[in-house]
């Protein structure tokens, strides 16, 4: 049986504002596949008799890893694209930006309100600030959580569905993401190491859910413009 391999990269879109977004994701599946590529090389011999090496398991974690960076990275810049056409085309979209909106008006009192309200009465155009206000209250955070991913389609009038992957799927696999990047996945409970282990196989699927979550995100929001 064949072992499973990262996905097949993106079709482009055909999409002019989904273009970087797209280039973005292309660069991800390169990125995922060439590590996968150096994994599986002959060099690997040793891993026949007891599994992978700590260098060979830093180099599946890499893989996840930039797979994740790639489905961040690939909706903010999509956020940044298509968000104010799609303000002007979709009713559900300016519908969110209107209650951004309200909330921030809400928040007078505070710093942050201020600031929105400064930014606004000083643009040249209102409608461009509120705009512009949201993209960057969207694209400020970490879009590495399964709360966050639902967030931003929910901004792009997509459903949790558009997602692709079911919420436990997805967050099984943001789960490992975070235990790699901020835990550095210490465990002492392992008997011989300190550090999590993870099967080839496990890994690329983590990655594979991760990078078509991006393209089912990307090509659904190509379809609205």
């Amino acid at each position: 049986m064949a072992k499973p391999m990262i996905r097949k990269a993106p079709q482009d879109p055909g999409c002019s504002g989904c273009a970087k977004a797209y280039l973005v994701l292309s660069y991800a599946h390169e990125t995922a596949a060439h590590f996968l590529k150096v994994f599986d090389e002959p060099g690997g011999q040793k891993r026949a008799k007891g599994g992978p090496t700590d260098e060979e398991q830093d180099v599946l974690r890499a893989m996840v890893v930039f797979a994740a960076a790639g489905l961040d990275s690939m909706l903010k810049q999509l956020i940044r694209d298509t968000l104010p056409a799609l303000v002007e085309q979709n009713e559900e979209v300016k519908d969110r930006l209107e209650s951004f909106v309200g909330d921030r008006l809400l928040r007078l009192g505070d710093k942050d309100g201020r600031r929105f309200m400064t930014g606004v009465l000083l643009a040249s155009s209102s409608h461009e600030a509120c705009v512009e206000a949201l993209v960057g209250e969207l694209t400020s955070h970490s879009l590495q959580s399964y709360d966050e991913l639902l967030r931003v389609a929910a901004h792009l009038d997509l459903g949790g569905a558009a997602l692709g992957h079911s919420k436990a799927d997805l967050k099984g696999v943001l789960d490992a993401r975070n235990n790699i990047v901020h835990e550095m996945d210490i465990d002492f409970e392992q008997p011989k190491r300190n550090r999590r282990t993870h099967r080839r196989d496990d890994m690329v699927g983590y990655a594979n859910v991760l990078l078509n979550t991006a393209d089912n995100v990307l090509q659904a929001v190509a379809k609205k413009l």
